[in-house]
């Protein structure tokens, strides 16, 4: 299945490759026949599509892709046409990089290209963003007012009877409008509705929306991870939100403004949001948890807050790309361990957290020097393969200082 997979993965990198030289073959014949400037290069997505049987649009979005590569990616490029990219790693980081110019996204190229090897699309994506923000915060932001005035509802039918109604909102309203539905779902579960998170976070979609039903109260918890520089205003290092992935650092801070300036809904005055800061200390040369502070936070022992710090809130399977409903998981399984410690404590997704307990999955860990309570996971399948997870950095995926 590896070899299978990196045999796609070349396949489409050669593809992209030969794409390219076709299109420049056809332009320098078109110009040699003297065809019309503004017919030179037609047809060139139209003749691919006939030879792959699959449309000119199509053909048109791979072609874009294959330029990208070749122009403003080489790097990337190369991994791809040697099998240890995907094509859908490469389409995310090229597409996180279009509106940058070509300087700026040759430097994500040389600066990340590496680091993408053996990481999941979503985990690629969220590295690409962040490296994007940090290098042209100012064309990010540009770029999302723009795409801040395309929001808009739609619903299209799907199978069985069902309706599929997706909303484009900017991310700081969906995270909200998510975070009410999800913290009403789960006080309706603790309370006995017997009906599952994701059909109770559906009816009460549906409730709020016909009027069936009364808006709850909103109270919401955000987890933002920033640079203390960056919080103070003297930096411009790029947070991360828990759930959506890496935001500029002003948005952080207008964030922050916003929710703790607003008036409470009962006086009208002051705030009626609570902001909680915690420190993490981390190790400068890698980015890596060394310590969390001891204040709790209501009802979070001290020990889940330092995994999920520690694991910077992703699943510990190295191409898993999960980032809520993820769970506290014992590397070492309790029932043998009776180890709670934070060293034998990992964030693992509801499938991983299952599959590890099957017959020929093991997971062990290893303590990685001056980080005993952040070791380095060696996950062995039933195959016998063996594939290593180290404590990702703080910030999330490629961000890790070399």
């Amino acid at each position: 299945m590896t070899l299978l997979e990196r045999i796609v993965n070349a396949a489409a990198g050669l593809r992209a490759e030969v794409s390219v030289a076709f299109a420049d073959a056809t332009i320098i014949e078109h110009r040699d026949q003297g065809v019309p400037a503004r017919w030179v290069g037609r047809g060139v997505s139209d003749e691919l599509g006939l030879a792959r049987r699959v449309s000119p649009q199509h053909a048109a979005a791979d072609m874009r892709l294959a330029r990208q590569l070749d122009a403003r990616s080489p790097i990337l490029g190369g991994l791809l046409r040697s099998g240890d990219v995907s094509e859908r790693v490469a389409t995310v980081v090229v597409r996180e990089c279009q509106h940058m110019c070509d300087e700026l996204a040759r430097r994500v190229d040389t600066d990340l290209a590496h680091q993408l090897v053996g990481l999941g699309v979503g985990k690629a994506e969220s590295a690409a963003r962040r490296l994007a923000i940090e290098l042209d915060e100012a064309g990010f932001l540009e770029r999302h007012a723009r795409a801040a005035e395309q929001r808009s509802v739609t619903i299209r039918p799907v199978a069985d009877g069902m309706v599929r109604i997706t909303g484009l909102v900017p991310m700081r309203d969906g995270v909200a409008a998510y975070g009410t539905l999800d913290r009403a779902a789960r006080e309706a579960r603790s309370n006995g509705d017997e009906r599952a998170l994701d059909q109770l976070r559906a009816d009460m979609f549906v409730d709020l929306l016909s009027g069936r039903r009364d808006r709850p109260g909103v109270h919401i918890e955000f987890d933002i991870t920033i640079p203390a520089e960056s919080l103070l205003g003297t930096g411009t290092e790029p947070g991360v939100i828990t759930g959506y992935g890496p935001i500029p650092a002003a948005w952080a801070r207008e964030f922050l403004d916003t929710i703790t300036n607003q008036p409470d809904a009962s006086t009208g005055v002051g705030s009626g949001v609570e902001v909680w800061v915690r420190r993490l200390l981390t190790d400068p040369a890698d980015d890596t948890v060394c310590a969390v502070d001891q204040h709790r936070r209501r009802f979070h022992p001290h020990a889940a807050r330092w995994i999920r710090a520690r694991d910077a809130n992703v699943c510990r399977m190295p191409v898993c790309d999960t980032d809520h409903g993820l769970e506290l998981d014992h590397v070492d399984p309790y029932r043998r361990s009776g180890d709670s410690a934070v060293a034998n404590g990992q964030l693992a997704c509801a499938s991983y957290n299952q599959i590890k307990e099957l017959p020929g999955w093991t997971v062990t860990k290893r303590s990685t020097s001056g980080h005993p309570n952040s070791p380095t996971l060696t996950i062995t399948t039933p195959t016998g393969r063996t594939y290593t997870t180290p404590p990702p950095p703080v910030f999330g995926p490629g961000t890790r200082r070399r």
